[in-house]
């Protein structure tokens, strides 16, 4: 598990060096560059971009830790990994003619209803959604090689980086709106261009000669069957995730998107632990399921679920804690804090995420990954109704409360059927642990409410509750891991 341990810690630091860039970006570059419609309208393209991307890339970066040991085995990796890259040059063609013929008309209708200014910049859709289509690609095979940590600097630091300076390009150089978004889509290329480069300098330092075998017809007819399925239920998945933006830009409008888009994006730090956890660790729970290793899948299983929930638990309080001070020092941060207590629903949710640990990941990699079709197709239905339930009534409020929802459902469905199926669940003795942590963890909040809300003291309660939990992670066995890594950190291992 050395490598494992390595990347993780590399992936997590450039991850986070890469969220700083990122929390500059969404609470002072962005707002201050753009106008709150331009904002909505900048996180619209890109999150529909990254939705269509789905349909183009059809399953490819699902399939390469699925079937990469398979392959490795019968040594004909390189096999998977030109099917990889170029299997999605048709693929791309056939959904731009599908979109163009049968949903652009639809699609647009219902986005332009609050949105109007979202029509004049949807040729950006195109060249950023096959640079998204890519750069995930590109990932997933460079982590099929174990290693994340250029990939994590590619992708969270200087695609952060890109983007701040296409917007403050845009602002102090009088840059056309059309040429903001030009920008923004070289960036992205720039980005899958340096992941292509490292993809060819990993394959080659790794490359290993090996005795080739056929590979048998029905390993073939298995990845097609995956591609097909796993489409549908990425999509159901990736629906149920983006559907708040597309719901906020067509009910509400471009302003309230921005305010929800700033609010969720504030949580998304809180998932960059299980992000650089669940990436290297794809192709080990792959090669233990290939291996009907059970005990390796439980383990980690168990591990995932407590070392995620309380890193979950930890980024969320501190957040809260200093939510207020930083939404006061905000460009437009009047505006912008309507989004605060969205931050806390939001944030509840993925520590429940977090808390079922790997299941999504054990389930994607084991024969039984069709049934994910059922459980998104429901949960992508449910959230529609949801949201429009919800939001005539309580507007972002019922969007958050919609989202929070079907992130729970999904997960408990998928940590039921991971039980039924394994005989496996997340829980262990260390489960007891980040219960008594969760009360730290409200009672810190609570306090913090009722003190006075300035720099100052959202520092000192902030650094109080940080000591708190290390001493907390020191004295009970919460996880043994998380120490193990904290331990590699400071002594640079």
């Amino acid at each position: 598990m050395g490598i494992v341990l390595r990347q993780s810690i590399k992936g997590s630091i450039a991850q986070y060096f890469g969220v700083l860039i990122g929390y500059v970006n969404l609470l002072y570059v962005i707002p201050y560059c753009l106008s709150p419609e331009e904002n909505g309208l900048f996180r619209l393209l890109i999150e529909t971009a990254s939705f269509f991307a789905l349909f183009a890339q059809i399953g490819i970066p699902n399939a390469i830790p699925r079937f990469g040991p398979e392959f490795r085995a019968y040594g004909k990796e390189k096999k998977l990994e030109r099917f990889a890259l170029t299997a999605p040059i048709i693929s791309i063609l056939v959904f731009i003619l599908i979109y163009a013929v049968f949903f652009r008309s639809a699609f647009n209708h219902e986005i332009t209803k609050q949105s109007s200014l979202f029509t004049p910049y949807e040729w950006v859709l195109i060249p950023l959604g096959i640079f998204i289509v890519y750069s995930n690609i590109l990932e997933n095979l460079i982590a099929n090689h174990y290693r994340i940590t250029i990939t994590k600097l590619a992708r969270e630091v200087l695609l952060r980086a890109g983007l701040a300076s296409s917007c403050m390009a845009y602002a102090y150089f009088g840059f056309a709106l059309s040429n903001f978004f030009s920008l923004i889509g070289l960036t992205y290329f720039l980005i899958g261009a340096i992941l292509f480069i490292y993809f060819l300098k990993v394959r080659k330092s790794n490359e290993i000669k090996q005795s080739e075998k056929v590979v048998p017809r029905s390993t073939y007819a298995s990845l097609a069957r995956f591609l097909s399925l796993i489409v549908i239920s990425g999509i159901g998945t990736n629906l149920v995730n983006k559907l708040d933006i597309f719901m906020v830009s067509s009910q509400i409008g471009l302003t309230d998107n921005a305010i929800y888009s700033t609010a969720f994006l504030i949580t998304m730090v809180i998932e960059v632990p299980s992000r650089s956890f669940q990436q290297i660790m794809a192709p080990i729970i792959s090669e233990a399921i290939f291996n009907s290793n059970k005990r390796k899948i439980s383990w980690a299983y168990k591990k995932s679920s407590v070392g995620q929930s309380f890193m979950a638990i930890f980024i969320l309080t501190l957040i809260v804690l200093n939510a207020n001070w930083i939404y006061n020092t905000m460009p437009n941060g009047d505006l912008y804090k309507l989004g605060l207590p969205l931050i806390l629903l939001l944030g509840i949710a993925k520590i429940f995420d977090a808390f079922t640990g790997i299941n999504g990941l054990i389930l994607a990699n084991s024969k039984h990954y069709y049934v994910g079709i059922y459980f998104t197709i429901a949960l992508a239905l449910i959230a529609i109704w949801l949201n429009n339930l919800l939001i005539p009534n309580y507007q972002l409020m019922g969007v958050a409360v919609a989202t929070a929802i079907s992130i729970f459902l999904y997960n408990l469905i998928m940590s039921i059927y991971v039980w039924y199926k394994f005989r496996i669940h997340p829980f262990s003795n260390s489960s007891w642990h980040i219960g008594w942590y969760i009360l730290i963890a409200v009672l810190a909040i609570f306090t913090g409410k009722y003190l006075e809300q300035s720099l100052f003291a959202a520092m000192a309660l902030s650094i109080l509750f940080s000591l708190i939990s290390i001493f907390y992670l020191a004295k009970f066995p919460v996880i043994r891991e998380a120490r193990l890594i904290i331990n590699r950190v400071i002594k640079f291992k």
